[in-house]
């Protein structure tokens, strides 16, 4: 009589079983690297700011700016650059300070922001009194960031010199820190002090609130533009771009 049973089931053999162990090893491999995907910083949402006082800030030319904003380690950095130009007319112009898009160092507690705090600066001076002659700053980052808020300082007036006019793109808000700034902050409707020219007509730079203006996006952005001009007189203007803070991924 011959002996058919082995204690192996019909069918699989010595190599069969070799390949079933071979197969099995990817799948105990991919549950073990699994949590360290779950944890990569390009699945998670950190908080971020561009601190004018702490954050790498080159001014690369005349009209150029960029900023590193760095986050804890592991995540990409965020490139933002600030890129400024101007519109002219025939009868009229705009001319850039040379210390346009600077981060003045003697510059702090701008806005009554706090001792210390710097602003990125925009300075120019205009030939003429007109909404179609103005500086344009475009502000860029290198991915999609969302709750991005800012403070605008210095909007003000001088009279027979300047009467600041500053708008801002997109999809957000705009709260005055003082009833010396109206307006809702668009193109047709800018912030400005308002036409009964409030006493002191010319807030100071540092140390005084009443000229801010407090952004906040209501939706994610990867641009937007900040557009200032003058509608009174044609001296040299300015105002302060303040800290940047917003959420993103981190890579």
């Amino acid at each position: 009589m011959t002996e058919t049973s082995s204690g192996v089931p019909l069918g699989t053999t010595r190599r069969t079983l070799v390949r079933g162990a071979a197969w099995s090893v990817p799948v105990v491999a991919a549950a073990t690297t699994a949590p360290a995907f779950a944890a990569s910083p390009c699945g998670s949402t950190y908080s971020w700011k561009l601190d004018w006082g702490t954050t790498s800030y080159t001014k690369n030319t005349a009209n150029l700016g960029t900023a590193t904003v760095n986050n804890v380690a592991g995540t990409y950095p965020i490139t933002v650059t600030f890129n400024s130009s101007v519109t002219n007319t025939l009868f009229s112009s705009i001319t850039r300070h040379q210390t346009n898009l600077d981060i003045e160092a003697g510059m702090g507690n701008i806005g009554a922001l706090g001792a210390g705090e710097q602003g990125l600066e925009l300075w120019h001076s205009s030939s003429a009194n007109s909404d179609n002659v103005y500086q344009t700053v475009v502000v860029r980052f290198d991915r999609s960031v969302s709750d991005l808020a800012f403070t605008i300082t210095d909007i003000d007036f001088q009279s027979g010199n300047f009467s600041d006019r500053v708008a801002v793109s997109g999809n957000r808000t705009g709260i005055p820190a003082s009833s010396y700034v109206i307006g809702t902050g668009t193109y047709t409707d800018p912030w400005r002090p308002p036409a009964s020219n409030p006493t002191p007509a010319n807030i100071p730079d540092t140390a005084d609130n009443r000229g801010n203006v407090a952004v906040k996006f209501l939706s994610p952005v990867t641009d937007f533009e900040i557009r200032y001009w003058n509608r009174g007189g044609s001296s040299q203007q300015a105002i302060w771009i303040g800290d940047l803070t917003w959420t993103a991924v981190g890579c």
